[in-house]
């Protein structure tokens, strides 16, 4: 079984096994410092690039990604995403608040 990211649980999408994999390999092949093309990761990946870019879009959405001012290159975003535990606890206090 693969170990899927955290930061792959997105909040305003539903979040299935294949999409988590793929976003989860997607966040593994970027870094906050280096740009990287959907052409570069598709490349990489078994998926492609309008799925690489559905997923992309989708993690921008919720600040995960940064998108190259030119518009051609992709990295992660350097703010911190909560972990899938604090965010579920996070959850659990506010509905019994």
């Amino acid at each position: 079984m693969r170990s899927i990211d955290g930061r792959a649980y997105l909040h305003w999408i539903r979040n299935i096994r294949p999409g988590l994999i793929s976003r989860t390999t997607i966040i593994r092949m970027l870094d906050e410092t280096e740009w990287k093309s959907v052409s570069e990761l598709s490349k990489s990946l078994d998926v492609t690039s309008e799925t690489i870019r559905y997923h992309l879009l989708n993690m921008l959405k919720e600040n995960l990604v940064e998108r190259e001012p030119d518009g051609h290159g992709w990295r992660l975003s350097d703010i911190d995403q909560p972990s899938l535990t604090d965010f579920i606890e996070q959850k659990s206090r506010k509905s019994k608040g």
